[in-house]
């Protein structure tokens, strides 16, 4: 009897440090994947400075394409419609346009993402077009 007694003590000991072990890790992949999102200062700076940088690019390409299509109007009220200037400008016209599209569809699919959307300065619009 004795013997069944210690048999069913240890098979109890077993069991309470698998569950304490199965918790324990449940715990601390709670706590690692809190620590990468939540806590994570530098995953917080980079997407604010992410929504500012491409913000920054998209306005940059918009002045390229505005000073080009400018441009293009003077070459055009001249008669110049063919050219080495004028398809340099056409070309610079269309690559800005091609790069502030590309900026905006990164910064308007990074708004959608609550996570990182939480970071972006209250000066900046929420989608580009």
């Amino acid at each position: 009897m004795r013997a069944i007694g210690w048999v069913a003590v240890i098979l109890a000991v077993i069991v309470a440090l698998t569950v304490f072990g199965v918790i324990g890790r449940g715990c601390d992949t709670a706590s690692r994947m809190a620590d990468k999102t939540v806590f994570n200062a530098d995953q917080h700076i980079y997407s604010y400075e992410q929504f500012k940088t491409k913000y920054e690019n998209y306005v940059q390409y918009k002045s390229q394409q505005d000073q080009a299509e400018e441009q293009l109007a003077k070459l055009d009220k001249r008669g110049v419609h063919d050219g080495q200037e004028y398809n340099n400008l056409v070309m610079e016209r269309d690559g800005s346009r091609q790069m502030r599209n590309r900026l905006a569809a990164d910064y308007n699919s990074m708004s959608r993402i609550a996570y990182q959307a939480i970071w972006k300065d209250r000066g900046l619009p929420d989608r580009l077009e």
